[in-house]
């Protein structure tokens, strides 16, 4: 009697193992190379390869992103509003249907590279996980670093209250964006000194453009 138990319960695993087939577009792993300039949203798709529907819960298990960027993960119908910790529900997928989860970034002209792991299971059948994986890397394109540029100076770093510009040419731009990509002072009319008393102490990111070329630099202000 006990052998013929054991084959049964080993049957009922094998059959839950079948029924948990996903179909996955592009793949259970998603690279992107990117601008920093620019956003991009990567999804993975799913489809239920069985012939019975099942219910789908999946959590957000592992992320790091660079200071400064915009992330967000939406499913099918509802978006997280940011990655947010916590199990979420997908409504019963269908034999044949197709659902996706995709993940949104916008590097906000930071370099990085950032990714998120996601945990998805069956919701009776826990223990069997299946990893999604997105890795995002952001580069500058067409954008030089003005402390390595002779012919633009920018002083004192860190800065408390004015800072001072010295450029061969003339700047037709400028901005300045905080740590998590907000644009906080715009100037279209450079003038060689710039009153930043009004910003709060912390990191920024200087971004002007001279010549067609845009320029880039850190600064800190105390």
């Amino acid at each position: 009697m006990k052998q013929k138990i054991i084959v049964l319960v080993l049957i009922s695993f094998v059959g839950l193992f079948k029924a948990q087939t996903l179909i996955y577009n592009p793949s259970k792993t998603y690279t992107a190379n990117i601008v920093t300039s620019s956003a991009t949203i990567a999804p993975i798709s799913f489809k239920n390869n069985t012939t019975t529907a099942c219910n789908l819960i999946y959590k957000n298990y592992s992320f790091n992103f660079p200071s400064g960027w915009a992330a967000s993960v939406c499913d099918s119908y509802n978006c997280l509003g940011g990655i947010s910790w916590g199990n979420w529900n997908l409504d019963s997928l269908k034999p044949g249907e197709e659902y996706y989860i995709q993940l949104s970034v916008n590097p906000n002209h930071i370099e990085g590279n950032g990714y998120l792991e996601v945990h998805m299971w069956r919701q009776n059948a826990a223990w069997l996980i299946d990893t999604l994986r997105w890795f995002i890397n952001a580069k500058t394109v067409g954008i030089q670093e003005i402390s390595s540029n002779s012919q633009i100076q920018i002083f004192p770093v860190p800065v408390k209250d004015v800072l001072n510009i010295k450029s061969l040419g003339v700047i037709t731009s400028l901005s300045i964006v905080d740590a998590v990509g907000r644009s906080v002072m715009q100037f279209n009319d450079v003038k060689q000194q710039i009153n930043i008393s009004s910003l709060e102490p912390g990191y920024y990111t200087l971004f002007l453009e001279k010549d067609g070329i845009r320029f880039y630099r850190k600064i800190l202000k105390d």
